[in-house]
């Protein structure tokens, strides 16, 4: 106990974690450009819909393997790689095609 305590850890997390996290915090909060309009910020201000909407694709891929009975090409890395490539990729437009059938249905209602 007495060695974790000298170290700084404690389990996964070291005591200086608690410092960095606070200096990126408020390096970011003071920082009010950073990031702005780059393609990661804008997935970023979508996850919680890319997160919600993945699931589904995530089972329409693995029924599509089990379908054509090629459930074991799901333990190749190679292929598993290009499978969460293109189930984020599926995911963040099907959202982003949500959001435009959205506005434009709000449009709609606003304007009848």
């Amino acid at each position: 106990m007495l060695d974790k305590i000298l170290s700084g850890s404690h389990g996964e997390y070291f005591i200086s974690t608690i410092f960095l996290t606070a200096f990126l915090f408020l390096f970011a909060l003071n920082n009010k450009t950073l990031g702005k309009d780059l393609f990661i910020t804008k997935v970023g201000g979508r996850a919680l819909g890319i997160y919600i909407v993945h699931v589904v694709f995530i089972d329409i891929f693995d029924l599509i393997l089990s379908a054509v009975k090629m459930d074991h090409i799901s333990d190749n890395l190679f292929l598993k790689l290009i499978e969460t490539l293109l189930i984020i990729s599926m995911s963040y437009l099907s959202y982003d095609l949500l959001q435009y059938f959205k506005r434009r249905l709000s449009k709609l209602i606003k304007s009848s």
